[in-house]
């Protein structure tokens, strides 16, 4: 399923939060380009599953969520090649 996430409208929704609070979906234009192409989001996707789909409340999990989370520049980057 993880190649598929982007499929499940409630994991979509609670990743788009997660991504918020992470601050990586800053404004408006970044959450319609989420809505857009998730799937551009699956190493970030990745690295949320990897620890265990937490909040920004959760005890367990969000720093090693943070920590694994791509370089902005690096998403940048692979968004040019495209």
């Amino acid at each position: 399923m993880a190649d598929q996430w982007y499929s499940d409208n409630k994991l979509v929704t609670s990743f788009g939060e997660a991504l918020a609070n992470a601050g990586v979906l800053n404004d408006s234009d970044d959450f319609k380009m989420f809505l857009k192409s998730p799937m551009r989001y699956n190493d970030a996707f990745n690295a949320w599953s990897e620890a265990g789909y937490p909040t920004d409340d959760s005890e367990d999990g969000w720093d090693d969520f943070l920590e694994a989370l791509p370089d902005e520049d690096e998403t940048e980057d692979e968004d040019e090649e495209e």
